[in-house]
């Protein structure tokens, strides 16, 4: 799919994570390094953004969302989100623990749709006036083997993953302008 004409953004996207991966595992093979290798797999970053603009890649899309742009929501399916934190906190787990030597370790907390974004939205602001989800937009049901990953945040650093509505009240204080409780 991804080397059709006119690909998908995000199918070509994904198929060079995909290769990408592939290939660092092959040169640790091949190269046998002496140092500690492994693999963190972020899905859909949310959380707070750092510079307090408007972000960047995924972790823009709540507050445009927030500001009543809806591309996004045909852009990217229901899947499983992560708050960038709990990303960050992953990868200094990755570098510390011997244990994750050779590991892959999926940095997917939740399954989200952009109904839940929405229902979110309108908790932290009741009288936002937020976009309709898009209908019968259904529920991503993977089953991904995130437990390592959980279970490092909490040997690590005391605490599982940070949930939706923490990370997308996070993700949209920081924006001048926007009111959130």
């Amino acid at each position: 799919m991804a080397y059709q004409p006119d690909p998908n953004g995000c199918v070509v996207y994904g198929a060079s994570k995909t290769m990408a991966e592939k290939a660092f595992w092959e040169a640790i093979e091949q190269t046998k390094p002496p140092f500690q290798t492994s693999a963190v797999l972020p899905n859909t970053n949310f959380g707070p953004i750092l510079d307090g603009g408007e972000g960047s890649s995924t972790g823009s899309f709540p507050i445009k969302i927030w500001k009543g742009d809806t591309s996004m929501m045909n852009f990217i399916g229901p899947q499983y989100f992560v708050d960038v934190r709990d990303t960050a906190r992953l990868h200094v787990a990755a570098l510390i623990d011997p244990d994750c030597n050779g590991q892959r370790i999926f940095a997917f907390a939740e399954p989200f749709n952009w109904a839940d974004v929405i229902d979110v939205f309108k908790k932290i602001n009741p009288e936002g006036d937020f976009p309709a989800p898009p209908e019968n937009e259904g529920r991503d049901l993977s089953k991904i083997p995130n437990e390592d990953a959980v279970a490092l945040l909490q040997k690590h650093f005391g605490q599982g993953w940070v949930g939706l509505e923490e990370s997308l009240r996070e993700n949209v204080k920081g924006v001048d302008g926007l009111k959130v409780q």
